[in-house]
């Protein structure tokens, strides 16, 4: 081949390679509002005291202001998670509406959301 070839074969190559590699460098959105959730949940697992309560919710309820303020939606057991949390904050009311908020996002929860709030009220009953 000589070199005149080459270069005609070589250009369309490039310009292929530039368009394979931007299309795969695109990522389709997420459907959900995860916010730092995943990463605020990994490091709360691994270790219980590098994020307190107070501070996990603050931070879950500026993610549902940021998802109601755009399209997105919270992921499910999301509100669950800080229903419970309020309920360690001794927020039993605040528990209530954020597990009922569960419910109404995600119907299949319903069964474990049920059984957290009848633990609530069971709780309140002592």
């Amino acid at each position: 081949m000589n070199s005149l070839n080459m270069h005609k074969l070589i250009r369309p190559l490039l310009v292929l390679s530039c368009f394979v590699v931007t299309a795969c460098a695109q990522t389709t959105p997420s459907m959900y509002s995860w916010g730092q959730y995943e990463d605020q949940l990994y490091s709360t697992y691994n270790d219980p005291s590098s994020m307190s309560a107070e501070h996990q919710i603050a931070s879950m309820e500026a993610n549902i202001q940021r998802a109601n303020a755009s399209t997105a939606v919270i992921p499910p057991g999301f509100r669950a998670h800080l229903g419970y949390l309020y309920f360690q904050q001794g927020k039993p009311d605040q528990a209530l509406k954020t597990f009922e908020g569960e419910k109404l996002a995600f119907p299949e929860s319903t069964i474990f959301v049920d059984s957290m709030i009848a633990r609530i009220k069971h709780s309140g009953d002592k």
